[in-house]
């Protein structure tokens, strides 16, 4: 790509970062990105809950033509079937999944969602909405404590939700659906969603114990001790308000509460991507993770509309940064001693570090499903963090990866790590994927929640020995209750 640019002159000015200029530019960003909020979640999934909610014309909701019903109720009818042992394993009938979903425990409801062979579905009623059949799938995935798209990868085969053909997807989004394939094939195998959920909930009982541990979040300022006075009362408003927060797991992640309001509501709060709390240093890097570089982001002019002032501005700052900047590569490693990763910031020793960026594999937003996220800790204004769907690869388009030789578009970088397989036909995003998989379950709040059951289980084994000896002292024979199992 380096003959893609035309050479300038450069001015040697430098290219200081001032956070609310990072944080207008981004919003322009989604400004420019809006034509593709109709095209994002071609997948599936998204398809299948833009319709439940009431995408068809004057908002009212879609619904399924007859044999699109009776294809689906029969996919739900196999797909309980298959996983009903699972369920009494988690302790969850039929009737009471009916419960969670729709709040009672008719199983009639269930009758009209489900097509057993050789049934016929007029005579059953089977249901054309397509409402119930999207509760009745958000719920499955709560109780398997697994994603809805995978759920949905079943149970929609044979509708008109279904993946389109590769001959129908853009550039962007063969990208986009190559990154969600990865995530959701090592998700299956790591069980990265049941263990994010696992750390949500442990989270809230950890901080309700007056720890304050927010792992993968910064711990809000007002949970810092106050010495030599009392809280005012404002004060104590703020801390009840954080920890209301803090303690919700819907909002483990990000903080959504704090910036809901920054955009309108059909962009998505998160889109800012600043601001969500996340950490900063090595200890965010539990989180499965790949290194993608460093990158131009921001004072960019469109490439679309500015093509000649974009290509000046690329020139001008790629040789301010190959004059001024170390390019320092991060130690992605595993500290076995202390269990716990190191060298992905250097402890913030090398402050360029803070500028580089990373592919992880993270929570939505709105929940339900481990998606490809960008990551950067830099320093003012918080941590960077974008779901990578569409529209979030889309404000990728003009960004430039950059090294001290070589440069090309962000997408081109991501594309060529998702192309660039080894010897067993692996890319190099699994690779990493693969190698930084088994951190998640060792996160700060679960080893937290560990170390007190063992503290329990050894008080336990301490108390039951000194009641076993003090039976002995008395002359009698050890309680059999007091026997260790």
């Amino acid at each position: 790509m380096e003959d893609q640019f035309p050479q300038h002159p450069n001015e040697d000015e430098e290219f200081p970062e001032d956070v609310k200029a990072v944080a207008s530019q981004a919003m322009e960003w989604q400004r420019r990105t809006r034509r593709y909020l109709k095209a994002a979640g071609r997948d599936a999934w998204s398809q299948f809950q833009i319709a439940a909610k009431g995408g068809g014309k004057r908002g009212h909701q879609r619904k399924l033509t007859p044999e699109e019903a009776a294809v689906l109720a029969r996919n739900v009818h196999e797909y309980l079937e298959r996983v009903e042992p699972l369920m009494r394993d988690r302790g969850c009938t039929k009737a009471e999944l009916c419960h969670k979903a729709f709040g009672h425990s008719d199983s009639k409801e269930l009758y009209r969602l489900t097509l057993p062979p050789g049934t016929d579905p007029k005579k059953r009623a089977v249901r054309v909405t397509i409402d119930k059949y999207f509760t009745l799938i958000s719920t499955l995935a709560d109780v398997l404590c697994c994603t809805v798209d995978r759920i949905a990868s079943c149970v929609l085969r044979g509708t008109r939700f279904q993946v389109l053909g590769l001959e129908e997807f853009s550039e962007l989004e063969k990208i986009q659906l190559e990154l969600q394939h990865i995530t959701d094939q090592l998700e299956a195998h790591f069980a990265w969603y049941a263990i994010y959920r696992l750390t949500a909930d442990t989270k809230a009982k950890v901080i309700e114990s007056g720890t304050a541990n927010c792992w993968p979040l910064w711990a809000p300022g007002s949970f810092d001790p106050i010495y030599g006075r009392e809280r005012t009362p404002q004060e104590v408003q703020k801390y009840k308000l954080d920890f209301k927060i803090a303690t919700d797991p819907k909002q483990a992640y990000y903080r959504l509460d704090t910036y809901r309001y920054v955009n309108p509501p059909e962009w998505g709060w998160y889109l800012n991507a600043f601001e969500s709390g996340a950490l900063q240093d090595d200890e965010f890097f539990f989180v499965p993770h790949c290194p993608l570089g460093y990158m131009l982001f921001w004072d960019l002019p469109s490439r679309r509309e500015e093509p000649a002032s974009y290509a000046h501005s690329v020139t001008d700052q790629l040789h301010w940064h190959r004059t001024n900047w170390p390019y320092t590569e991060p130690e992605d490693e595993w500290d076995e001693a202390i269990g716990r990763p190191w060298g992905q910031t250097s402890g913030r020793k090398n402050t360029e570090l803070q500028y580089f960026f990373w592919l992880i594999a993270y929570p939505h937003p709105d929940g339900g499903r481990v998606v490809p996220t960008l990551y950067s800790p830099r320093k003012e204004g918080g941590a960077y963090l974008l779901p990578l769907d569409l529209v979030g690869l889309e404000m990728l388009a003009d960004a430039v990866w950059h090294s001290k030789t070589e440069h090309c578009y962000a997408l081109e970088r991501i594309k060529r790590l998702l192309v660039d397989k080894d010897g067993e036909g692996k890319s190099t995003i699994e690779r990493a994927f693969l190698w930084t998989g088994g951190w998640l379950d060792q996160n700060p709040i679960l080893k937290q929640d560990l170390e007190g059951d063992r503290a329990s289980v050894e008080l336990d084994r301490i108390i039951r020995e000194r009641l076993r000896e003090e039976s002995r002292m008395a002359g009698g024979k050890p309680n059999d209750d007091l026997t260790e199992e």
